[in-house]
């Protein structure tokens, strides 16, 4: 519903897409668009839209390649059918001026509405539904034009959302229409596209009428309205650890991580490689509201009212993703015809241990202890870590055991000491209790299994109908298990010294925050480092000139050099050929009498050896230059010996073509060009006596 609200009658407009340059972007605006059927554009155009795209046309048949289905369903595949007619500007008339809220428009030359046609892709086929009606897509789009026509221009923003959307930064997802569309738009053409307009700015615009729309919030924007719009710009246990470099209020901060972890290598004889297993993966994509965002489901995942989207500025960011452990590895879902998605892999038996060190320097009590917690779980003993993409099915579970543990109690209470100084209760709260729930193993691993898997297509875009409503569950209530919590290991004695520390810490930082001390030692440190990097950078200047001379002289003679052997090389190549050519002729020997493209591949090998004699790329230069054709004497016998043997010998199209009447014969003009005028009339009476 959310989406639909954007695209009712009246609220779409279409216009004409025009890069000019790198960043600007502007739309010609044609107003509300037009429809036109298919019948009318097959009459006008010469093609068979309203029979190739319904149940009983060639469309999407059976036996056929996902590229070429791709290409069937593509906006592209219409134009190329529709040739170059589409360019033209026509004129309309209005055949029905409300057909189910929309314009239809028919070709007249005498009508008042001038415009272009602009297809869309072809979702599925048009068949007639069980109550009669026809369904499916059988309409194209007419963008009007007037003198009134305006340009707006396009915020980076919307454009970025309208590249995101269709894969710019991914080639390997580009559809057939994408990679169709953005060429032209990278050459300076315009393309086709529809939009949305308010207050004289476009909001947001695709390629089709019912088009990608961009969230009002991204994920990143619910995370913030989760945690706080400040977080972005605070550091965790997690920064502070491992290190960072990002943009704060438009600046570049980095931070060396003090935590390194080594490579884990595998203890003798205890990685035994398994047989090859198939499983398709999925990956989970935060569009999908029903799980990425909160929606307070009841006991069975089924809400009531409407979804909150990442459209709504209510909207809450669910957690993190985390696959379940599982006490068995699930079956896979691999079938014979999913060999183009499945992922094969080698496990590894169970049993395999590795052993790593993990090096630390310059932390602190708490620190030391947040990096023991998330390894042991907080020194528990039933949770579990998995690793790898086999995750989902329960491959790559693990467990890790720090082995001189006791050394690092201290540390670890000092953690927990933290947090209930930090967050009250933090122990029992909902990210620790789905962290625990989600690392345990559980007995009814097959009644979960029932609930807990990946979807089907269909069940996927089934889960959010209005009369299904489905979400995803907190795992805690899908196992029905809600009293996990982290064991306290520090006394309240502990605690108190802690928080005594950590007391005084704050009014330390406190005194040396005061009256802009920090600021006025960094003006001073800033001051100090700028004098020494402008006398560093004068000296790195003259000698980065100097340097860059040098280059550049060496450069231009490396060119010269490179230019000369190139050119002799092309020269020898070119007499090279030449001389093949002056000797040996074309290359007919090969060419079977029987193939039924004997005349194409001899006219193939004419055409070679014309480019190669004369050294001349274009054969109509050639052809110009010798009216009595350009096949040299001492080769127009073997020739015409090869044209009688097809005559004879070949296929029954090759001999039809052959003895078509001389004065239409394609194949014969072209052996005019050959061998002139006469000679080849001579030929053909010569060919058909024979024959």
């Amino acid at each position: 519903m959310d989406y639909l609200e954007h695209f009712k009658p009246g609220k779409i407009r279409c216009g004409w897409l025009k890069k000019k340059d790198d960043t600007e972007f502007v739309i010609k605006d044609c107003g509300i668009p037009k429809r036109i059927g298919h019948d009318k554009i097959d009459e006008k155009f010469g093609t068979n839209f309203q029979i190739f795209f319904s149940d009983i046309g060639d469309f999407n048949r059976r036996g056929i390649s996902n590229k070429e289905l791709a290409y069937q369903k593509s906006a592209k595949f219409k134009y190329d059918k529709a040739k170059e007619k589409y360019l033209n500007t026509y004129s309309f008339n209005i055949d029905n001026p409300n057909h189910f809220e929309k314009e239809l428009l028919n070709f007249d030359d005498n009508g008042s509405i001038r415009g272009k046609v602009v297809f869309t892709g072809q979702p599925g086929k048009r068949f007639k539904a069980n109550n009669g009606r026809w369904t499916g897509h059988f309409y194209e789009f007419i963008f009007p034009e007037n003198s009134t026509n305006k340009e707006l221009t396009i915020d980076k923003k919307v454009i970025d959302n309208f590249l995101f959307a269709y894969y710019e930064q991914d080639k390997n997802q580009w559809s057939v229409d994408w990679d169709y569309w953005r060429t032209k738009l990278n050459n300076g053409e315009e393309i086709p596209v529809f939009f949305s307009e308010e207050n004289g700015k476009v909001k947001h615009f695709g390629l089709s009428y019912l088009y990608k729309l961009p969230y009002n919030y991204s994920v990143h924007d619910s995370i913030l309205k989760t945690q706080g719009n400040n977080s972005a710009n605070e550091l965790d246990f997690t920064s502070c650890l491992f290190g960072y470099s990002r943009k704060i209020d438009d600046k570049l901060n980095n931070l060396k991580g003090r935590v390194h972890v080594g490579h884990a290598f595998a203890l003798e004889n205890t990685a035994i490689l398994l047989d090859e297993e198939k499983y398709v993966l999925g990956t989970p994509k935060a569009s999908y509201y029903p799980n990425y965002i909160v929606q307070n489901p009841d006991s069975s995942g089924k809400i009531t009212g409407n979804y909150l989207t990442f459209m709504h500025d209510k909207a809450e960011i669910s957690g993190y993703k985390r696959y379940p452990v599982r006490s068995k590895i699930a079956g896979t879902n691999f079938q014979d015809n999913m060999d183009r998605v499945a992922t094969r892999f080698k496990p590894l038996d169970k049993g395999a241990t590795f052993k790593c060190a993990i090096s630390y320097h310059n932390l602190r009590a708490e620190e030391l202890g947040a990096l023991i917690s998330a390894l042991t779980f907080h020194n528990t003993t039933d949770q579990f870590h998995s690793l790898g993409m086999g995750k989902p099915f329960g491959f790559g579970r693990i467990t890790v055991d720090v082995s001189n543990l006791n050394s690092y109690l201290t540390p670890l209470k000092a953690f927990e000491a933290y947090m209930k100084y930090s967050i009250d209760g933090w122990e029992t709260t909902n990210q620790i209790k789905e962290l625990l729930v989600t690392s345990t193993l559980h007995d009814n691993q097959q009644e979960i299994d029932k609930v807990l898997k990946y979807q089907t297509l269909t069940e996927f875009v089934n889960a959010k109908r209005r009369n299904n409503m489905w979400a995803l569950l907190p795992y805690s209530k899908i196992v029905k298990q809600t009293n996990f919590k982290f064991e306290s290991w520090s006394s309240e004695k502990e605690r108190n010294e802690y928080n005594a520390i950590w007391n005084k810490e704050k009014e330390v930082y406190k005194e040396l925050t005061a009256d802009n001390l920090q600021q006025k030692y960094n003006a001073k440190l800033s001051k100090k480092r700028n004098e020494i990097t402008q006398v560093f950078e004068t000296e790195k200047k003259k000698l980065s000139e100097k340097l860059s001379a040098k280059l550049k002289e060496l450069e231009n003679i490396q060119k010269a050099n490179a230019a000369a052997a190139e050119e002799q090389e092309r020269i020898a190549k070119r007499e090279e050929a030449r001389l093949v050519a002056e000797t040996e002729g074309p290359a007919l020997g090969n060419i079977p009498d029987t193939d039924r493209n004997a005349l194409d591949s001899i006219s193939s090998a004419i055409e070679v050896w014309a480019r190669n004699f004369y050294i001349i790329k274009k054969t109509e230069k050639i052809i110009k230059e010798n009216p009595n054709g350009y096949l040299i004497e001492i080769f127009r016998a073997t020739l015409k010996n090869k044209l009688v043997e097809v005559a004879n010998l070949g296929h029954k199209t090759q001999k039809d073509k052959l003895a078509a009447p001389f004065a239409n014969n394609p194949f014969f003009r072209k052996i005019q060009t050959w061998v002139g005028p006469d000679v080849a009339q001579q030929w053909y009476d010569d060919l058909n006596k024979t024959k």
